[in-house]
């Protein structure tokens, strides 16, 4: 177990690293579009 462990250590840091980095990108994304449309319609609201 010792000696294979090293081995598979990379792998298994990239299978689990990589999932949340697009979750958070995804999240980021969703949250500034979502921020970008309420500023759009605040603005609308407020130029009427």
């Amino acid at each position: 177990m010792i000696s294979t462990y090293p081995r598979h250590y990379p792998q298994a840091l990239a299978s689990w690293a990589i999932p949340p980095i697009f979750a958070a990108v995804i999240t980021g994304a969703l949250i500034l579009a979502a921020g970008g449309l309420v500023v759009y319609r605040l603005r609308e609201v407020q130029e009427s």
